[in-house]
């Protein structure tokens, strides 16, 4: 009877034992994939997110017409001074060329809401 239990207990302690291991084992298993899947999913948010903000830059850098309004103002406002120096005192000359600076300023406005509308959509 005493072999009986001898066999009992080694048994049981050797299943125990193996059953141990492999619980040992399936842990550092689950836990290696668990982090490699933690450093996939990093890669994943990282690579969206560089990705999101080229396309912020792209959408940023876009060109736009306001340059060549200041431009074309700027070229007509020196052309005119340097064809009539004299008129640019004039009072009418004045209020002509704030008329223009107006012009100027509304059109600048409008490109920029039509590019914020834009932005928007």
């Amino acid at each position: 009877m005493a072999s009986k239990k001898q066999k009992r207990v080694e048994y049981t302690r050797d299943y125990k034992i193996s059953l141990w291991e492999e619980m040992e084992t399936c842990y550092i298993r689950d836990g290696m994939m668990t982090l490699s899947d933690i450093k996939r999913q990093k890669e994943s948010v990282t690579d969206s997110l560089n990705a999101c903000q080229r396309q912020f830059i792209q959408f940023l850098e876009r060109p736009d017409q306001k340059q060549e309004k200041i431009n074309e103002f700027v070229n007509s406002f020196n052309k005119f001074s340097l064809e009539f120096p004299d008129l640019r005192k004039d009072d009418q000359t004045k209020d002509e060329l704030i008329n223009r600076l107006e012009q100027l300023s509304n059109t600048m406005w409008d490109i920029i809401e039509s590019r914020k509308d834009e932005s928007i959509e």
